[in-house]
């Protein structure tokens, strides 16, 4: 989009433009604010909508014909504006890989498999992956629990309302009235993206949980509403108010049992986030018996209400049971007792008394056999996988261990070669996808948006890929799926060595796409050395200078993670553009040619290596490589004569 303030009497004058790329639509349409980019004010944003209609051919012409006039009228506008924002001095001095991705992310948030457009509310809408809303999930983790114990436990103990209760109630209750609104403003997964708009995340919420959750709210402020007004009473009433009020309002507070039902979603999240077998069979395992805990609280807790009730007309398990005073947690604890032999072979001295008591305990003892015998066998297949998973690498260390024994290894060795053997098991990349099938069935898109937030924020250190992923969605998309690799090298081992043919460009993982503070590779040629960070490159040549050879030594200084762009790979994905007629290789083309300039300046005295060029050079022959295509692409004469030169 480009906008222009049109004057009377002058050529008009550009204000700023915005790159929207198509697949950022989403199919049902667009609308909202995007970010202009030069316009130099700042927040200037334009309001775009965009809609598919359905028309007759005649129409979507004459629209499409409208549309190139008035580029046409405009486009040496354009070309200057271009020209300014093709020089890195006139970009914001922000990090690579945001500047990358600013303009996108701007009043409308990536689509291709992440998310759905924003305009007006819909600014507000964040994703349940952010920080600040799994932290709040956590909070409604803990008050629903306090609701599965608390509410059950003062309805059948007759539990007093006092100042300390009533303040956790009076938490609880703004909590869930807070997620009310939050639930409003928190996007929902759909067909690989998240769906951002504010109407649509509301409709759907209106046809699942808003009523039960107005419902469940409204009855926690009448309780707290009704403490308050007691306040002024007699101490006698006002401790118990509304809690010892008749047994259908006291039943009412049932309601936000209902809640339960959300732990499956918050435990889905969990689930997500966790990240190996063994903590999702560990996260299982602790998820049933969270279960188990809760309904055999709730089965004690009806057990004794049952006893107190059939104890007003005649005999119950609670007058034979506790036939002296006793308190509060002797009860419970005599309950959940009772509650928890019903399903596990055990046995204690409280039984039914009267007809009622019996059929709960038939009951109880019916769902105790079928949860119980559930219990046992996914505790049972739970930790024989876990075994599985360990009894390959057992019969291994065993093995190994013998090995030792019967050829009298001395101790120092053994360990030695124990740890170097538990490295090589984690010796494994964070970035492999190849063994993973579920990312092979991914549709296109969505799995190139994952490869993109996988690799690019390693890849963007490079200012030349930078520069690639920013100009040309469908090279960069290319060089993620024809010219990638990753590898994993542990401490000591040899990335290359002198005279090896050279494989590609090798980019260093930080702790993050910053520089790290420790070296991990250390590079070696005759008697100098060189380390190599986290967040720099070695061995660009290979992808610029044909059959090149490794000039030194490189040896892993610790566990190193590698992105490497194959030499091989980039030259079959620059010769399908170039057969494109990209643009692209027009700029490529002057980059090769002052990478080359320089490399026959230093390869005449011998001086050049893997590592000769550095992120101030690269940064500059980048921005001068723009600035030729700019000009290349005002004078195609120009443009063919580079081409040929180079």
């Amino acid at each position: 989009f480009w906008v222009y303030d049109e004057d009377f009497g002058k050529k008009a004058d550009l204000l700023g433009f915005v790159l929207l790329p198509g697949h950022s639509i989403p199919f049902d349409g667009l609308e909202g604010s995007l970010e202009l980019v030069n316009s130099g004010v700042d927040n200037a944003k334009v309001k775009v909508k965009i809609g598919f209609v359905e028309e007759d051919t005649a129409a979507v012409e004459s629209l499409i014909a409208k549309a190139e006039q008035k580029w046409r009228s405009t486009r040496f506008a354009s070309q200057d504006m271009a020209a300014e924002f093709g020089s890195v001095e006139s970009r914001p001095q922000t990090t690579r890989f945001q500047s990358v991705y600013q303009t996108l992310e701007t009043g409308t948030r990536k689509r291709s498999g992440l998310s759905i457009a924003q305009g007006g509310m819909n600014r507000f809408v964040t994703t349940p992956s952010a920080t600040r809303l799994l932290m709040w999930n956590c909070l409604l983790f803990v008050a629903i629990l306090y609701d599965a114990f608390m509410i059950p436990f003062a309805l059948a103990f007759n539990v007093a309302l006092d100042p300390p209760l009533f303040a956790l109630n009076m938490v609880a209750s703004v909590l869930w009235t807070f997620d009310f609104f939050v639930t409003m403003f928190t996007a929902y997964p759909t067909h690989g993206i998240y769906e951002m708009r504010f109407q649509v995340i509301v409709a759907k919420y209106m046809k699942s949980w808003m009523l039960p959750d107005m419902i469940m709210i409204v009855t926690d402020w009448f309780f707290v509403v009704s403490w308050l007004s007691a306040e002024g009473q007699d101490s006698s009433t006002h401790g118990s108010s509304i809690f010892r009020a008749s047994k259908t309002v006291r039943a009412v507070r049932a309601i936000r049992l209902l809640r339960l039902a959300k732990v499956s979603a918050l435990s889905k999240l969990v689930d997500q986030l966790t990240h190996s077998e063994v903590s999702v069979m560990i996260f299982e395992m602790a998820k049933q018996l969270v279960i188990v805990l809760i309904f055999t609280h709730m089965v004690g807790c009806g057990w004794f209400a049952l006893g107190q009730y059939t104890g007003e007309e005649g005999p119950s398990w609670v007058a034979s049971a506790f036939p002296m005073e006793h308190d509060r947690s002797y009860q419970y604890f005599t309950s959940f007792h009772w509650a928890l032999t019903q399903y596990v072979p055990a046995s204690m001295e409280v039984t039914p008394t009267n007809l009622s008591e019996r059929a709960f305990a038939v009951a109880i003892d019916m769902v105790g056999l079928i949860a119980f015998s559930t219990l046992i066998s996914s505790i049972t297949t739970r930790m024989s996988q876990i075994r599985s998973m360990g009894q390959v690498r057992a019969v291994q260390d065993y093995a190994l261990k013998d090995f030792f024994i019967m050829n009298s290894v001395s101790l120092e060795v053994r360990f030695s070669v124990l740890s170097f053997v538990g490295a090589l098991r984690n010796k494994k990349t964070r970035m492999n996808s190849e063994s993973i099938d579920a990312i092979g069935k991914l549709p296109a898109p969505l799995r190139v948006t994952l490869m993109k937030e996988v690799f690019f924020p390693t890849l963007s250190i490079h200012p030349l890929v930078a520069a690639l992923i920013f100009y040309d969605t469908d090279f960069s998309e290319d060089i993620l799926n024809e010219a990638l690799a990753d590898c994993v090298l542990l401490r000591g081992d040899m990335l290359f060595n002198t005279g090896d043919n050279a494989e590609g460009m090798h980019v260093v993982v930080g702790e993050s796409w910053r520089r790290s503070k420790l070296p991990f590779l250390k590079y070696q040629r005759c008697d100098s050395e060189v380390v190599v960070f986290g967040g720099q490159w070695i061995c660009e040549a290979a992808i610029m200078v044909d059959e090149w050879r490794h000039r030194g030594d490189c040896q892993a200084v610790g566990r190193t993670e590698l992105v490497n762009i194959t030499s091989v790979g980039f030259r079959n994905v620059v010769g399908k553009h170039t057969a494109k007629g990209s643009e692209t290789i027009v700029f490529l083309s002057y980059y090769a040619g002052r990478f080359m300039d320089r490399f026959r300046s230093l390869e005449p005295n011998f001086l050049c290596s893997d590592i000769w060029c550095d992120l101030d050079s690269a940064t500059s022959t980048v921005r001068q490589a723009k600035e030729n295509t700019v000009r290349a692409n005002a004078n195609p004469s120009v443009h063919k004569k580079s081409q040929f030169d180079v």
